[in-house]
């Protein structure tokens, strides 16, 4: 990553995500993010969930 990079991972809310009605392919978005921010904290960049 670049030296000037961060992640900002905004209002990925737990109601979209569980229950009858779960967003559209909920659990490869929810592995999606989490491999993403877990490679950009290995290279020690910031990381924000908002």
């Amino acid at each position: 990553m670049m030296a000037n990079t961060a992640v900002i991972v905004i209002d990925v809310q737990t109601m979209f995500f569980s229950g009858a009605r779960s967003a559209h392919r909920a659990d490869k978005v929810i592995d999606g993010i989490n491999q993403f921010t877990a490679a950009a904290r290995r290279a020690n960049a910031p990381v924000f969930i908002v």
